[in-house]
Formats: C-alpha cells, structure tokens, sequence
C-alpha cells in the first residue's frame, strides 16, 4: 500500500496534539493556584470557603499576604481581609502583640480567633490590676483598739474599746514595771519605766530599748505631744508639773511653774479636740484641762467613778476619752463626767495607749 498519504497526515496531527497538550497544562496551572489560594483562604476560617478569584478581589493580592508583625492575617481572618488589617496594624507598630491595655485594633477587623488572643491579653491586666482588690480585701480598716501593758504578768495587750476583750500581743523579757505607756505622734511606742526611766518599746516584739532618765520621779503620764514628732509631755506626781520630754535623750523641762494643784496617782493623755492634756486627778476623782503653754491644770467636771489606779487615753480615731481603774475600763464623757463601763479587765491597770498611725502587726491581731 501506498503510505505517502499518511507520512504527510502525521506533522500535522502530532502538531494538533502539542497544541491540545500545551492548552491542558496551562488550565492546569491555572486551576492549581486558585486551589491554592483557596486553600490559604480556608485557613483563616472553617465557616466560610473563598475561591481565589474572590480573594484577589478583597485583597488585591495573594491570599497569604504576610504582615509586619510575622504572622499571617489568614490566621486570625474569616475573610482574609487583608487590606483593612494590614493597613491598620502596620501603623499602629501591631497592636495585636503590643498593646497591653486589653484592646487590639484586630477586634474591629477579625473574626472569633482574633478575639479569642485578645480577651487573653484582656485578662491578664484584669489580675494585675486586682492588686487593690486584694488590699482592700485584705486591709479593711481594723476595729478601733488601746494597748495595754499588764504589768502583773509582763506581757502587752491590745484591748478592743467596744467590747474590752483582750488579746496577748507579745512578752517582755523579765520584770517590767510601766506606770505610763504612750505612742508618739509619729507612732513610735514610748514607757515610762519606774516612772523616770525612758524606753522606746517594739509594739509587735516587746523589745525595749533604753532612751534615758527623765530627770525626775513619779511620772506616770507620759502622753503624745501632738504638735512636735520628737517631743513627749509628762506629768510628774511627785512635782506636781507638767514636763516636755525630748524622745532623743529622755531630757525634761518643765513647762510653766506648775500644775497649780496637788496631784495624786494620775496619767495624762493629749486630745487634738483641745488642743492639751486631759488629766485625771485620783486625790479628787476629777478631770482636768492641762495647758500646755501656762503647764496649768484647771478642772473639767467631777467623775462618777472612784480612782485608785489611773490610765487614761483619748482615741484618735474614736474622739472618745478611755479611762481605767481597779480592772475596769470605760469609756468618759467630757462633758458631765459620767462614765459608761466597757468590760471588766479582770486585773489592775495603770496605762493605756492608742496609735496614731497604722500598726500593722497590731491590727491584724
């Protein structure tokens, strides 16, 4: 048979196969990175599926653009919404990563995984901020109290003035004697050893340490001296004056020329309400005014209880007068002298104090 027919055939069929084989591979292609962009989209969110073409029209470019803060928008965007995201992050140096304030400019543009990092980043400032929850759960104000040395068993006790209760702070290390005790009005803890010794007194420990002589006897109330943080006043019952005391040394002076009465067992306390000293005079059962300029006392009114034992206190925080005697302890109105009995000690008392600061290791008591 003659085959010169099918040699000319044959160019242009394998030519007409080229052509057709060309074409198929250039679809191919062209289908495989629309796959793949899809894909890239699908990522982003498993709600939603985006062709390529869609992709391109929000984006304006691949499916996977990478932002500047090395993460790619299709992990935090349902849509790929590129375009608004990167514009915005890109300026605002990636809010998402940076910003601590428990807001990201990602919420406006993201979906729920984008939310889902920044109620993370929102919640750790939440529990730093709760600092001052904890203080204020923990540091409410404490109930109003005086300090106590009872001295029958050298040990400090803080007395709660609405109910009397006692509670043992701490333990002097051996025998004490403090016939007055007093916090200064920078808070520091003051006693009057023997009455005429100085000691500065750790509140929390009962440690003492020795400031000085006072240079006189019989001083059993030692008060704040409500203007100078380093100055104490002091009456002295065997003088009958009022002192001013230096906390430094311990050295007194005395303020005026007298009392201008006989005082008997006694203990002293200043009040901002005055302006001075309350006193209270044992010899007399009454309660005097102390001017701390002229160092003279002058009566108040008569009080309705006996006084053998003196301590006295007036309250910084309360504004009341506490007074007490023979084991019990009561609270003073100024006015009439009438007394209204707190509680029963249980055992002699000649002291009182109350702070004029926070005491920690006393209010958590």
């Amino acid at each position: 048979m003659d085959m010169t027919w099918l040699r000319s055939v044959t160019p242009l069929t394998t030519l007409l196969s080229l052509s057709l084989l060309a074409l198929g591979c250039a679809d191919d292609g062209a289908s495989e990175s629309a796959g793949e962009a899809g894909t890239d989209d699908e990522v982003g969110s498993s709600d939603e599926s985006s062709s390529g073409e869609e992709t391109a029209e929000e984006s304006g470019s691949s499916g996977t653009t990478t932002e500047t803060d090395g993460s790619s928008e299709t992990d935090s965007s349902t849509e790929s919404e590129t375009d608004s995201s990167t514009d915005t992050e890109t300026d605002s140096s990636t809010d998402t990563d940076t910003e601590t304030d428990g807001s990201s400019e990602t919420d406006d543009s993201t979906g729920e995984t984008g939310e889902t990092g920044t109620e993370g980043t929102g919640t750790e400032e939440t529990d730093t901020g709760d600092t001052g929850t904890e203080e204020t759960d923990t540091g409410e104000p404490a109930a109003p109290w005086l300090l106590h040395v009872r001295n029958d068993i050298n040990s400090l006790v803080k007395i709660d003035v609405a109910t009397g209760v006692e509670t043992t702070v701490c333990n002097f290390q051996g025998s004490v004697n403090y016939p007055s005790i007093t916090f200064g009005i920078s808070g520091e803890l003051f006693g009057s050893r023997q009455g005429q010794e100085l000691d500065l007194i750790d509140p929390c420990t009962c440690a003492t340490q020795y400031v000085g002589n006072m240079g006189f006897t019989g001083i059993n109330g030692i008060t704040a001296n409500g203007l100078e943080i380093l100055r104490l006043y002091g009456i002295s019952i065997a003088s009958d004056v009022l002192l001013d005391v230096d906390t430094m040394t311990a050295m007194s002076t005395v303020v005026g020329n007298g009392l201008g009465i006989d005082i008997g067992f006694s203990g002293s306390t200043w009040s901002s309400d005055i302006v001075g000293l309350y006193a209270i005079n044992a010899n007399d059962d009454k309660l005097y005014q102390v001017d701390i300029v002229s160092g003279l006392a002058s009566e108040i009114v008569d009080l309705d209880v006996n006084f053998g034992t003196v301590g006295i206190e007036w309250h910084p925080e309360t504004g009341e007068l506490y007074a007490c005697t023979d084991g019990h302890l009561y609270a003073v109105d100024t006015e009439d002298g009438t007394t209204m009995e707190i509680g029963n000690m249980g055992h002699s008392c000649n002291n009182l104090a109350a702070p004029w600061t926070a005491v920690a290791c006393i209010d958590e008591l």
